[in-house]
């Protein structure tokens, strides 16, 4: 994206410079300007004062840190992050895993999951799997949910039609 933009300001600068009637006298103006915009981006940092630095103060440091064990626990467990794509990646991959451990994990993560999408898929995992958990969930989200498709979808899955597409 960086590269497009330095093109378009390349084009810029050419046609600026083959409209103007005096060619070399618009080229050194344009020379001058962006030189002056150098500078002024390279002393920026140092008129903005002591003290502005981002790890100067430790503080940026420490929200590093901080981030970076956010992370981690994310990592460690998907279906806690804030993220719904994070938590649907990690559903599909539990959905997939047919076993033991997939299910008490989707029986767990059922309660807590707000997003009423991702509560469906969880929910049809566990009717399917025949856990009745997943049955309430799905009675709760075909008579309770916000978006008319996952209304849809979870009645015909305990009519067991085949999901609306």
């Amino acid at each position: 994206m960086a590269c497009f933009g330095v093109v378009l300001a390349v084009a810029l600068v050419g046609r600026a410079i083959l409209d103007a009637d005096r060619r070399w006298s618009r080229a050194l103006q344009l020379v001058g300007g962006l030189a002056l915009l150098t500078i002024l981006l390279a002393a920026l940092p140092r008129l903005a004062g002591p003290g502005t630095e981002a790890h100067e103060d430790g503080h940026a440091h420490e929200a590093d840190v901080a981030h970076a064990e956010a992370t981690l626990e994310v990592a460690a467990d998907p279906l806690a992050s804030p993220d719904p794509l994070v938590r649907q990646e990690a559903i599909d991959r539990l959905v997939v895993e047919v076993s033991d451990g997939s299910t008490r994990a989707l029986l767990a993560h059922l309660p807590v999951e707000e997003d009423d999408e991702l509560r469906l898929r969880v929910a049809t995992a566990l009717h399917v799997r025949g856990v009745t958990e997943g049955t309430v969930a799905l009675g709760a989200l075909a008579e309770g949910a916000d978006i008319p498709f996952v209304r849809l979808t979870a009645q015909a899955e305990l009519e067991g039609e085949p999901p609306v597409k």
